[in-house]
């Protein structure tokens, strides 16, 4: 036990002690009894159990960190230290937005202690829920799969009793063909001449319902022509706003924005191009000297999202860059998507909305959120690291792990979910039916860390409650959190 509180522990202690000296000593004097075949004394006859309370009160009076039961006072001290256990609620349901999520039934959910033991465990009902007890700065994890050679996992560490969680799968994939609206444009020149890719993207505001079509620049074959978007069922309203963008390398060449496009099965021509009638200017200032490279530019929000557009960057000068690119007014509100590359900590992208009219905005440096770089994970330990440039604690640290055992496809992938204040994360103890899934020093690994950054999300309870997906920045798109940022390595 820590010495600075003993005073504060040592009743509780003593009063352990007392009922396991006086049940084991008792149950020999029973014995001893029963061995002279005469019936046993009353419990507190006098005399009889003289020996059996003095050595209770040896015990008692012992030490605390004298007796023979240390490995006992350990485990005491760590439940002390970790605090009462209290109900946890998780809730696994895979997201189909804008449709309500699918809850899951029959899922395998398992708290870990603070230690990475293993505590308790349940099965999810019809509703996608199961309530576990945990202590404060315990874990849980949920078997989104497991088809016998490969595991779907994932986990959110650092959880309180009396919190209610959701974990998920990724989103289903929204139907980008099959049958849907299919849009055709008129075949474009080569605008800039340049060797690079020409993109047509359509966005219908449907979350990743998004098409992009490339063709090399200048076309040989010709830029396609055509492209569909699946119908979604409750994808929002019907009819819809869509908007077509041509790139030419990485600047807007020509648009087309479309009104009240019905929901059904049709062919839409877009009829012919516009082009931009004025420009976007995104500035940075006061970069770190760590990033060595910087991008901004706008995109169209359409009935609430925005899709990240083909994106140009530069390299910053003395800490300052600038990009200028096309826009249209037409438009109105913009979501500006910023992008800051560096050679020792990966990548950081963030996004910002402005109002119409709004065509200069600046990024200032000081405001860029604490890069992640180079990850790894020690199998002896299960403990996950990871480099990190210097700045405030993220608001959310995302661990995606995939090992590989004896076949060539992954034996676990795994996602967990930490705090920004983590300095590492140890994988939980898996339960003893998915055994074979530990992972072992002779298994090749591969770990990526991401850091989160939600401008109206500022602790770790309101972060952790988030849905697996919401912490993304295209699900961050809807709920008009302000700026949100992910880094990544």
């Amino acid at each position: 036990m820590n010495a600075a509180r003993a005073d504060g522990v040592s009743w509780s202690m003593t009063l352990a002690r007392l009922a396991v000296a006086r049940g084991a000593l008792l149950a020999l004097g029973l014995a001893a009894c029963d061995g002279g075949g005469g019936a046993a004394p009353p419990l507190d006859a006098p005399g009889d159990d003289a020996a059996v309370d003095a050595t209770a009160d040896a015990v008692i009076d012992a030490p605390v960190d004298a007796t023979p039961d240390a490995a006992v006072d350990a485990t005491i001290d760590a439940a002390i230290d970790a605090g009462p256990s209290g109900p946890v609620t998780v809730r696994v349901a895979r997201p189909r937005s804008p449709s309500p999520s699918l809850p899951l039934s029959g899922i395998l959910v398992f708290a870990s202690h603070p230690d990475g033991s293993l505590g308790t465990r349940g099965v999810t009902d019809a509703n996608g829920e199961v309530t576990l007890s945990a202590q404060a700065g315990s874990t849980v994890t949920a078997l989104l799969s497991d088809d016998g050679r490969a595991r779907v996992l994932s986990s959110i560490h650092g959880v309180e009793p009396g919190d209610v969680l959701t974990i998920d799968p990724e989103r289903e994939g929204l139907g980008t063909a099959g049958p849907g609206v299919t849009y055709t444009w008129p075949q474009t020149p080569d605008a800039d001449n340049s060797l690079s890719f020409d993109a047509v993207m359509i966005n219908d505001g449907c979350w990743h319902r998004s098409v992009m079509t490339f063709a090399p620049d200048p076309p040989i074959p010709p830029l396609p022509t055509a492209g569909t978007l699946g119908l979604v069922p409750g994808c929002g309203a019907d009819p819809r706003d869509v908007v077509v963008l041509h790139y030419d390398t990485d600047h807007l060449a020509r648009y087309a924005l479309l009104h009240g496009v019905p929901a059904a099965v049709a062919v839409r021509p877009i009829g012919g191009w516009s082009l931009p009638d004025t420009t976007f200017t995104a500035r940075a200032v006061g970069l770190p000297a760590y990033v060595n490279s910087f991008g901004g530019v706008p995109s169209p929000v359409i009935h609430g999202h925005s899709m990240a557009p083909r994106l140009d960057t530069a390299a910053p000068t003395a800490g300052n860059a600038t990009l200028t690119t096309p826009w249209v007014s037409a438009f109105g509100e913009a979501r500006v998507w910023y992008f800051a590359g560096s050679n020792l900590y990966g990548a950081t992208s963030c996004f910002d909305d402005v109002p119409a009219g709004v065509h200069d905005v600046t990024f200032d440096g000081a405001e860029l959120p604490t890069m992640v770089g180079t990850s790894s994970i020690a199998p002896a330990t299960r403990r996950v690291t990871w480099d990190r440039s210097p700045g405030p604690d993220p608001d959310e640290i995302r661990v995606t792990l995939r090992y590989y055992g004896p076949h060539i496809s992954p034996l676990v992938d795994w996602t967990l979910r930490a705090p920004g204040t983590a300095d590492d994360v140890v994988l939980p103890e898996l339960p003893p039916e998915l055994a074979e899934a530990t992972l072992l020093p002779s298994y090749s690994t591969y770990t990526s860390v991401a850091f989160f950054d939600l401008e109206t999300v500022t602790d770790w309870p309101t972060m952790r409650a988030l849905p697996f997906w919401a912490a993304d920045l295209d699900a961050a798109q809807s709920n008009r959190w302000g700026r949100a940022c992910q880094s990544w390595h």
